[in-house]
């Protein structure tokens, strides 16, 4: 689908992130399970986990037994917090960026109405944490 709010990246971040709250905190995962389990290429994986690392959402391990642990304990890691280190600002409208000058912003109705469904909807995904999610998945 073309426009979605969750991309594909985000959702294997945040279903990678979900299977690995359910074990204890500092188990490290290498990517070759997680996309097994996932049918996700590693390569994919990798990109996906480099930004989730550099937003200390998850700790890198190198070596031979290398792979990723979780930084936080489950309860710690808002879902916004993984949305936003995997695809950056959430964002309804591009009206909404601060970076946009919209020609037609003098006579818009739609602005402010933009702007309170995404703040709602920031402000719940800051609620949700990966706990909420735990015990979630199918398989």
């Amino acid at each position: 689908m073309r426009g979605s709010v969750i991309k594909r990246d985000t959702d294997y971040a945040l279903w990678s992130l979900a299977y690995m709250a359910d074990f204890p905190k500092g188990q490290v995962f290498g990517l070759g399970s997680l996309g097994r389990k996932r049918q996700v290429s590693t390569l994919f994986l990798r990109k996906i986990f480099q930004k989730l690392a550099k937003k200390k959402i998850v700790i890198s391990h190198r070596g031979r037994y290398g792979g990723f642990s979780l930084a936080h304990l489950a309860k710690d890691v808002s879902i916004r917090s993984i949305v936003e280190a995997v695809q950056g600002p959430i964002v309804f409208n591009r009206c909404l960026t601060g970076k946009y000058q919209c020609p037609k912003e003098r006579t818009c109705v739609l602005k402010k109405c933009f702007a309170k469904m995404q703040s709602s909807f920031v402000n719940q995904l800051s609620q949700f944490t990966l706990a909420s999610l735990q015990g979630e998945r199918v398989a």
